[in-house]
């Protein structure tokens, strides 16, 4: 499938904007055209589709008459992508306008990324704020985080992130801006006050209506001794950690490690090249300083010996998009994949657990 996306987006050169549920996808897709450019510019060439393309022979007659020869095509793009990746895609698509995709909170890690391959001149607009509940927000401007409540979308309530009493909840007009809130859905489909899991923060209003920004979700939060260090804090602590080391990280989990004692944070990464044995003490420090920074609750109490400080475990290279492909074969839309920020059950664990860098 990537395949053929690649071959048929490559092959056009009017493509004006990229479109995709989750910025992760792009991603991935791009990341398939920086391995595979020669393989696909070859293909191209000789107007014929890669026997080592697994397709069925009926499917791949009809593909290869809808993929004619295009040596000129080919040639055009061997010379772009010889010049490297950085800012590839408005090299190879002159006419490119916008990158279409959700690509905030948990994926902002992958819009990062999208921006070596677009360059920083080409808009990306985040789309909508949405769940299988429903559409709750609309973006207002491109590169913009926050996005708009969409009033008529559903009946919408507020409970303050500091409460601990889910009856304290407040609506739409209530809400201060700067504060954080989880959101509660009465959608239109007969939903309930349902509790999607998801905190936002206000960020101010657009006439009457709050402007929301995605915080965290409920369920990704980590505690092992009621330190309650969040998503937001790992991203954060993450991006900090990037600017102070130089290390790229592409993608990134956390597992809460309780079968030792104390318990302790693991936090697994893939960097963009393989991380010499011996720097690692050095970058575990500097990402637990940051993570202590963070949350100053989850400092206290490993200075307090009531946590043991973090571990990190690189990786071995495209560890997140084999996990990605793996769900798809196993039927997952890949629609609905988010980013895997909690290893939380034994399966996860296992695999990412088994594709660390041995040293």
């Amino acid at each position: 499938l990537k395949y053929l996306r690649a071959r048929f987006a490559l092959q056009r050169r009017d493509i004006s904007f990229m479109d995709g549920a989750f910025m992760s996808s792009l991603v991935d897709l791009a990341d398939y055209m920086k391995a595979n450019w020669k393989l696909l510019c070859e293909d191209m060439r000789q107007g014929k589709i890669n026997e080592e393309i697994r397709i069925d022979k009926e499917w791949r007659d009809r593909f290869t008459a809808m993929l004619p020869a295009d040596p000129r095509r080919a040639g055009e793009l061997e010379a772009e992508f010889e010049k490297g990746m950085n800012g590839i895609f408005p090299r190879i698509w002159k006419n490119l306008q916008a990158v279409c995709s959700i690509g905030t909170g948990g994926f902002a890690a992958y819009t990062k990324k999208m921006r070596t391959y677009t360059g920083k001149n080409i808009p990306f607009q985040f789309l909508t704020y949405a769940a299988s509940e429903g559409m709750f927000a609309t973006a207002r401007h491109v590169n913009e985080s926050s996005y708009v409540l969409i009033p008529d979308g559903g009946f919408f309530e507020f409970i303050p992130e500091k409460s601990e009493d889910p009856s304290d909840i407040l609506t739409m007009d209530q809400l201060e801006p700067g504060e954080r809130y989880e959101i509660v859905v009465t959608n239109l489909s007969g939903f309930y006050r349902y509790r999607i899991g998801d905190v936002v923060m206000v960020s101010g209003y657009y006439n009457e209506a709050p402007l929301l920004e995605f915080a965290y979700r409920k369920s990704q939060m980590l505690s092992i001794a009621g330190e309650k260090t969040n998503e937001e804090a790992v991203r954060w602590s993450l991006g900090k950690f990037i600017e102070d080391t130089g290390v790229n990280i592409l993608d990134y989990s956390v597992y809460a490690d309780t079968d030792t004692e104390p318990g302790h944070y693991v936090v697994l990464m893939e960097p963009d090249h393989i991380i010499p044995e011996e720097d690692i003490p050095r970058l575990r420090d500097a990402l637990d300083d940051r993570l202590m920074q963070a949350n100053p609750s989850y400092g206290a109490k490993v200075r307090t010996g009531v946590l043991k400080p973090m571990e990190i475990v690189f990786v071995q290279q495209d560890t997140y998009q084999l996990y990605r492909e793996l769900m798809i074969v196993k039927g997952v839309s890949a629609n609905q994949l988010k980013p895997v920020r909690v290893i939380d059950t034994p399966i996860k664990k296992k695999f990412f657990f088994g594709l660390r860098e041995r040293y």
